[in-house]
């Protein structure tokens, strides 16, 4: 009995027309995904066995253009005799983003891969493809971006079209696209067009080194922020000033000083904010807590960050690729951010020994115009301080997931009591932020690393500072 075959020659479906080839039973299988290439996806592997287990082929391709998409290939049988069915597996992920094989030691035809697609980040598919002898057709698969990462997103069978016509639309991109076009922001904001990304990086290691407890930036996972605005610079001492003139009261007290002039330099580094004005207007505020943060946000109609969506921001939003840093891939030095200023690290130490003023230039700059997300203050985020591994990340939904718990009983009376602070298991609710300060040194900028709010969340640092989001509204509302 002769065996059934693959013809792996992957192709853009509208490049190529079809061969002619003579009456066999032939399936042409067409594959496309509606996630972003190659922001998310930049890798094809298609796997075929026999439905008792012998492996037919394996090929994996680069497919990091979105012109690439979709790709089609053929599984055909010679035999006139026995009609017989393979299994087709799909899997669209991006690159580097392999494990050690975990199935079958050796399957019967091998070789068996020796790596195989992330689960985590992958879409993953896998047909039944009945071949008869005489019979051609296409099947259309569709790897959506709502499977990316699950394992109970089973699909029906594509079924069998009577044309082995490859030309199909592409759907590259179109899962979770909001655009800003035709969307206006009020001043100082920037829209944050929706899509997806993938929320990590399995290969950053945290860097930091003083006492903040930062965690891996994994697992890595796929998700999806719907469009919002964002402010494009961090809180400044001015408008949080205009702000409490309009009635807002800050729930908690704000580091001060009473000094005229910048913050002190070096080893005097002060807080931003003043009783009254002192020369300090123009600088981001510093010293604020998490809780009058949120308060803030929410007066001014918006909210904290999410950790999605500032990380959104920051790398991916407006982007081909997720980039290491919000101006692109380039190390940074004192051009790029407001860095190396202190005791712990003083690469620019000549630029200024504190926090840099607001207007400030550097190359800190996202393509949607947000300034500062590397370096300047580390910023509150919403989120509570939790691994990606916790309960709390794996159970929250792929669009939009915000990491919250309930504050221990212990912490509602208040945030900074002993038992609180110092009882068994140190309960206390614990934040997290995201981005460097001009205090760090330039391994510490990495957008992706994950923070504690150094201590509580009622505890001022003049490191932490703080922005807001929004609301994208709709076309010509200013959100």
């Amino acid at each position: 009995m002769r065996s059934a075959a693959l013809a792996l020659v992957l192709t853009a479906c509208a490049a190529l027309e079809p061969e002619p080839l003579p009456p066999r039973g032939e399936a042409l299988v067409i594959v496309d995904t509606d996630l972003p290439v190659p922001l998310v996806v930049s890798r094809l592997r298609i796997d075929v066995t026999t439905e008792d287990g012998r492996w037919i082929a394996s090929r994996d391709d680069v497919r990091a253009d979105p012109q690439d998409w979709p790709a089609s290939f053929s599984v055909y049988e010679d035999d006139p005799e026995t009609p017989r069915a393979l299994l087709v597996r799909m899997r669209a992920y991006p690159d580097a983003r392999t494990v050690p094989y975990a199935g079958a030691a050796r399957l019967e035809g091998g070789p068996t891969p020796s790596t195989e697609p992330d689960e985590a980040v992958t879409v993953d598919r896998t047909i039944r493809v009945p071949l008869v002898f005489g019979e051609r057709g296409r099947r259309v698969v569709l790897l959506r971006g709502a499977c990316a990462g699950r394992r109970d997103c089973a699909e029906a069978d594509p079924p069998l079209e009577p044309t082995m016509d490859r030309a199909v639309h592409s759907a590259v991109g179109s899962f979770g696209r909001e655009s800003c076009d035709g969307v206006a922001t009020a001043e100082g904001r920037a829209c944050i067009p929706g899509g997806a990304f993938v929320l990590g990086d399995r290969f950053h290691r945290p860097s930091a080194n003083d006492g903040s407890l930062p965690f891996d930036a994994r697992p890595e996972r796929v998700i999806t922020v719907s469009r919002f605005a964002m402010d494009r610079d961090e809180v400044s001492v001015g408008r949080f000033r205009g702000v409490v003139a309009r009635g807002f009261s800050p729930p908690t007290p704000l580091g001060a000083s009473e000094r005229d002039g910048p913050p002190g330099r070096g080893d005097r580094a002060e807080c931003s904010w003043s009783a009254a004005p002192r020369g300090r207007e123009d600088y981001p505020l510093s010293c604020v807590t998490w809780d009058t943060a949120r308060a803030f946000c929410r007066f001014e109609g918006g909210d904290l960050p999410t950790e999605a969506e500032w990380e959104f921001a920051a790398l991916a939003a407006g982007r081909r690729a997720k980039t290491s840093f919000p101006w692109g891939d380039e190390p940074p030095d004192c051009d790029h951010a407001v860095y190396g200023r202190g005791l712990a690290g003083d690469d620019c130490i000549a630029r200024g020994e504190s926090l840099a003023a607001a207007s400030t230039v550097t190359a800190d700059v996202t393509p949607n115009g947000v300034r500062n997300l590397a370096g300047s203050l580390t910023e509150h985020v919403r989120d509570d301080h939790r691994r990606y591994s916790d309960p709390c990340w794996t159970g929250a939904p792929p669009a939009d997931p915000v990491c919250e718990v309930a504050p221990p009983p212990a912490c509602v009376p208040d945030f900074d009591s002993a038992e609180c602070r110092f009882g068994a298991g140190a309960p206390g609710v614990k934040k997290a932020t995201r981005g460097g300060s001009w205090f760090d040194t330039a391994p510490e900028l990495r957008p992706v690393d994950r923070r504690l709010g150094l201590t509580l969340t009622r505890t001022p640092s003049l490191l932490l500072g703080f922005r807001c989001v929004y609301p994208a509204g709709r076309a010509g509302e200013a959100p």
